[in-house]
Formats: structure tokens, sequence, C-alpha cells
């Protein structure tokens, strides 16, 4: 990505299908990994949206890509562009 500014929120069920081992693999760059059961997938949409920080949230899922290496500055760019917001 192009934007420095990110967080990465891991949150997995428990899972054992090599996931924790993929994710560990990249965990300089994640910023929380929480490998415990939740309820849903909801429920763990829940538990990232409450430790994050940022002023733009985006959801990924296990098989979603970014189109490009640009989207995050893209969307930053128009979110400045139509707010009020400082600081990102």
């Amino acid at each position: 990505m192009d934007y420095p500014k990110i967080e990465y929120f891991i949150i997995d069920g428990n899972s054992n299908n090599g996931t924790s081992e993929v994710i560990r693999s990249d965990s300089d760059k994640i910023s929380c990994i929480i490998s415990d059961p939740d309820k849903s997938m909801y429920d763990a949409i829940k538990i990232g949206l409450k430790l994050s920080n940022g002023n733009i949230i985006g959801l990924m899922h296990s098989d979603d890509e970014f189109f490009d290496t640009t989207v995050v500055s893209k969307i930053v760019t128009e979110f400045k562009k139509n707010s009020n917001t400082n600081g990102m």
C-alpha cells in the first residue's frame, strides 16, 4: 500500500486451517492479531471496529484483495476533499 497510516487488525476465530501461520508471517505489518473463538463474523467485525483509531475504516475478508496499491490513498484523498477532517 502507498498510504503509511494503516492499521491492520486480524480477528481470526481460532481457526485450525493454517491461517495463524500465514498471519504470523506478516506480523510486522499488523497492528493487532486476535485468534480467539468469536460468536460470528459480525462479532469479529465489532471487535475490530472497537480497536480501530482511524477516521476511515475498511473491511476486508479472507479472500478479499485491494484493487491496486494506490486505492487507500485515493480513498483518503476523496474523503479529505469531501469533509473537514483533519489529522489524517
